[in-house]
This record gives C-alpha cells, structure tokens and sequence, in this order.
C-alpha cells in the first residue's frame, strides 16, 4: 500500500488519461460527427425549403412548356411507317389537286432528311402542275390551313395568258415539305422494301 501512496499521483495521472482516452475522447469525437451531420442536414434543409419556395413558379413554367411542347407536336404528324405515310400524303395532295381543278403532271418523293435538333424527319414532295392560276393561288391556301405543318418551298412558276379579266394560267413546280416525329428508328427504315 505504501508503494501505491508513493505513486499516487502517477496513477492519478494514468487514470485521468484512461478516461480521457477511453471515455472523453469517443464522446468529443461522436459529439463531432454529430454538429457535421446536423450542419449537413440544416444545408439539405435549406436547400428543400428553397425549392419547395420555388415549387409554385417552377410547376407554373413546367405547365407552360408542357403546352408550349404540345403546340409545338401538334405541328408534325405522328411516326408511322414511311409507306404508309406517303401514300396517304400523296392520296390527300391529289385530291386537292383535283378539288382545285389542276393537272398534275409530275409527282415524286425526294429523299427524307432528318433534323436531329427538332428530331423530325423532313419528307419532301416535288409537284409538277398546271392549271388556272386563281386555283393554284386556292391550292396553296388550302395547304396552309392544314393542322399539320406542310411547308410549301422551292416553288417555281410559269405564268400565261394574263389579261384585265383573268389571272392567266400557271405552269410551275413547287416542293411539299411533311414533318413527322422521329422515333429511334433511322429514316432507312426495312419496311419500305
């Protein structure tokens, strides 16, 4: 016991230090990672609050593109098989060409093209026609009220017989431009074969 007395304040020493080690250090170093959990989850926090804040502008505009978009879709017309699509394409033209009273001379479709950034595929017509010209003048008109976009382009005339009276008679060309959605598939599709 007198050895014990002797280095008592050694074995204070060494106890105080075990507890340090074992007792106070895992709680100061729990109490640590506990004030960087909480700071994370405050940062996580405000970052929700904000974007809860802005939920209401945010669905607004989410709401206004989603219509926009819809304008936009309503524009091309829908993918289906390129076959399909021209002959039913080609059956609406000529019976405006003949609502209109016009001779169609030539009628051929030139090679797709697709737009990668509007990812639509561009299905060009070519028309040859003839006719009064107050009736292509119709024509045309009738291909702008259209729902889907047909863009006329390349349009080439020849003009004759004019006079007070009459507009004359046209002889020309123009290009039909279709757009239809693009899907995964590539513009050289098997079932055209």
């Amino acid at each position: 016991m007198a050895e014990l007395k002797k280095h008592t304040l050694l074995l204070l020493t060494l106890s105080f230090l075990l507890l340090a080690k074992f007792i106070f250090l895992p709680v100061i170093d729990w109490q640590n990672t506990m004030i960087s959990e909480i700071q994370l989850l405050e940062k996580k926090s405000l970052k929700v609050a904000r974007v809860i804040a802005g939920q209401s502008s945010t669905s607004k505009t989410n709401l206004t593109l989603s219509k926009e978009v819809e304008r936009g879709n309503k524009l091309f017309y829908s993918h289906q098989a390129p076959s399909k699509f021209k002959l039913t394409q080609q059956k609406m033209v000529e019976s405006l060409l003949d609502k209109y009273q016009l001779k169609s001379q030539n009628i051929g479709w030139q090679t797709p093209s697709e737009l990668i950034s509007l990812q639509v595929i561009r299905y060009p017509l070519q028309l040859r026609f003839s006719g009064k010209t107050l009736d292509v003048i119709k024509f045309i008109a009738a291909t702008e009220t259209f729902e889907r976009n047909m863009e006329v382009n390349n349009f080439n005339l020849s003009l004759k017989r004019q006079d007070d009276s009459s507009l004359g008679y046209f002889n020309g060309k123009l290009t039909l431009n279709f757009y239809v959605n693009s899907s995964v598939k590539s513009i050289n599709h098997q079932d055209d074969l």
